[in-house]
């Protein structure tokens, strides 16, 4: 049984880490932090949970997060003024009206002058102004979701900068997950070391399994 007590013990420690983690995050970030988009290009991010200001969606370079029409995610460029290029901050949204303008784009023009003429048509559409609020894909944290990020830009064909900066909107802290985790953590171990030295009765019974039933 000792093999098993060592498995367990493992298992709280991730599970500690995890909460940890989650909960060493949501104290850094209590509440997002409001900064402009200009301020987050020269300055970089404070913290990971971010309201960027000034900013506005280049929905013309939208990248679709799967690759399918219709799309379920996209990422796109922000900028501080419509139209304006940028690579160095992109953000991954659902927002539903441009998930439907993706489609108008890329499916329902029978050519690609009515393709160019939806476009032109819709500039304002295409380039909606407003407040971002989302967690931040840092190297610290999400690293997986900041790799997904990086993967779809390379295979769009886009070469993000060293100090590129990837938004997950809408995302918070995990707040009630970090609790979950480190309290489970926590129980076990505690129930590992409570158990641990206690001696085995004459059924060879460990105190962390129960006793076998004929």
């Amino acid at each position: 049984m000792r093999r098993f007590r060592f498995t367990i013990l493992a298992v709280c420690l991730v599970l500690l880490w995890l909460g940890g983690n989650d909960l060493a995050l949501w104290q850094r970030n209590p509440a997002p932090e409001i900064l402009s988009l200009a301020s987050l290009e020269e300055q970089g991010a404070p913290r990971e949970w971010l309201r960027v200001t000034d900013t506005c969606f280049n929905l013309e370079r939208a990248i679709s997060m799967s690759g399918d029409i219709p799309p379920k995610a996209l990422l796109v460029p922000l900028t501080s003024v419509a139209g304006g290029p940028n690579d160095q901050v992109w953000v991954e949204t659902r927002e539903p009206a441009y998930l439907e303008l993706m489609v108008s784009y890329h499916i329902l023009p029978n050519s690609e002058w009515e393709k160019e003429q939806f476009r032109l048509n819709n500039q304002e559409r295409f380039h909606p102004c407003r407040d971002v609020e989302g967690m931040l894909a840092s190297p610290l944290i999400a690293t997986a979701n900041r790799n997904k990020l990086l993967e779809v830009l390379k295979g769009a064909g886009i070469t993000p900068p060293a100090d590129v900066l990837l938004l997950s909107e809408a995302k918070e802290p995990p707040t009630l997950r970090g609790v979950f985790f480190f309290a489970i953590g926590l129980l076990g171990l505690l129930r590992v070391f409570t158990t641990w030295r206690r001696p085995s009765d004459a059924s060879g019974n460990d105190g962390l399994t129960p006793p076998s039933t004929p």
